[in-house]
């Protein structure tokens, strides 16, 4: 195989890493009008017969949860025209509001709409969306936590009291994974390993795919060179010192794609 054949290969390879990992990487937010003022970290559904505008998510709305509202220094892409409307974001780590009216939230917990407008909760198998993960504990205990807290009627008609508060959450809005596996198990473990921490399933399988793209172009470009070198050989022994560096060069190749792929999903787990 030839030198031009491998380092278009690898061109290849290294363009389409480049567009996955902006992709899973990148933070976009896009601007709405409101009726009600949004807090920041507040979470919001689209009004219905109007996409120009959010309101307060709440649960009983969860098929139109959209978003978190952000400010315009916590996100690199703005789509916004309007500069009196309220910036929302879909994906990424920002800070929503939170809180326990559905049980402690834990570092890992997934999260969804709850009854308080705009407030999020620890979600468990009986919605049918999530919003995210909760990229750390929110500790009802301390009070630098807990901005505020709400008075609540619960199933049973009692009336107990919840705290709000701020945590910061890896935004992806889905279909609830509690409710189904989305992911193996496997691989949900083993990207939150490499990330560190809670990962959302769409980088887990993006960083699979860019794996498996890497493994599959590696492993071409070294069956061809090997390949390529039993059969000149074969013809030409006298040639084997020539054939023999050329193999160690397609060796080189095949192990800087393989070193590409890895980092690209390391990059990928961890943006």
């Amino acid at each position: 195989m030839s030198r031009r054949f491998g380092s278009r290969l690898i061109l290849a390879t290294l363009l389409i890493v480049g567009l996955f990992v902006p992709v899973f990487g990148q933070e976009f937010t896009q601007g709405f009008r409101a009726d009600e003022k949004l807090l920041r970290g507040a979470i919001v559904d689209r009004v219905e017969n109007d996409d120009s505008k959010v309101v307060g998510a709440v649960l009983s709305n969860l098929e139109r949860l959209y978003g978190v509202v952000v400010r315009s220094n916590e996100t690199a892409v703005s789509l916004t025209v309007d500069p009196a409307g309220v910036l929302v974001a879909t994906s990424g780590r920002y800070e929503m509001l939170i809180s326990n009216i559905n049980g402690e939230v834990k570092e890992g917990d997934y999260l969804t709409s709850s009854a308080l407008k705009g407030v999020a909760m620890r979600a468990d198998e009986r919605q049918d969306k999530t919003l995210g993960r909760a990229l750390q504990s929110f500790d009802t205990s301390d009070p630098n936590q807990v901005l505020a807290t709400r008075t609540v009627t619960a199933n049973d008609g009692q009336a107990r009291t919840v705290a709000v508060g701020r945590v910061l959450a890896d935004l992806d809005i889905r279909s609830n994974p509690l409710a189904g596996v989305l992911a193996p198990e496997v691989l949900i473990k083993l990207g939150e390993s490499i990330a560190g921490g809670p990962v959302s399933v769409t980088r887990i399988w993006g960083a699979l795919g860019v794996l498996v793209l890497s493994f599959i172009t590696g492993s071409v470009i070294f069956y061809a060179g090997v390949r390529t070198s039993i059969i000149a050989i074969g013809r030409n022994p006298l040639s084997k010192g020539s054939v023999l560096r050329g193999f160690l060069q397609v060796t080189a190749i095949s192990l800087i794609i393989f070193i590409v792929g890895g980092f690209a999903v390391y990059l990928i787990l961890k943006l």
